[in-house]
């Protein structure tokens, strides 16, 4: 006999910490929109690791909410599928630090240095 689960919740929990900084009176000129702009991109960068994980959420929730499998081993099921799933997000945010060296090429370096394009060739 099949089953199908009647009642799915999937909750994603996601805090991003971004680094302060106030800067003294005597910095030198230009130094603050720096700062700002290394701020802006470090949390575009983050806000690209929420959104795989957010896709992960999504799409285990679909997943076991169109669930059928037999009675006895439903459970296990569901704890497989998740799991798979997690599994390949996880591996989604290696490969997206890979591609974006850890933000650098979205702009998240301070002071603003650009991306040595020699460096990001396999």
């Amino acid at each position: 006999m099949n089953c199908t689960l009647t009642s799915v919740t999937v909750r994603m929990r996601s805090d991003v910490t971004l680094p302060r900084w106030t800067p003294p009176t005597d910095t030198a000129p230009g130094l603050v929109t720096q700062w700002n702009q290394f701020i802006d991109a470090l949390e575009k960068h983050e806000v690209g690791h929420k959104d795989i994980a957010a896709r992960g959420a999504k799409e285990i929730l679909h997943k076991l909410q169109t669930l059928t499998a037999p009675c006895a081993t439903i459970g296990n099921e569901a704890q497989r599928v998740a799991t798979e799933i997690v599994t390949r997000m996880r591996e989604e945010q290696v490969a997206y630090d890979t591609e974006t060296r850890h933000g650098v090429t979205q702009g998240a370096t301070f002071p603003g240095r650009r991306p040595n394009p020699i460096a990001s060739t396999p």
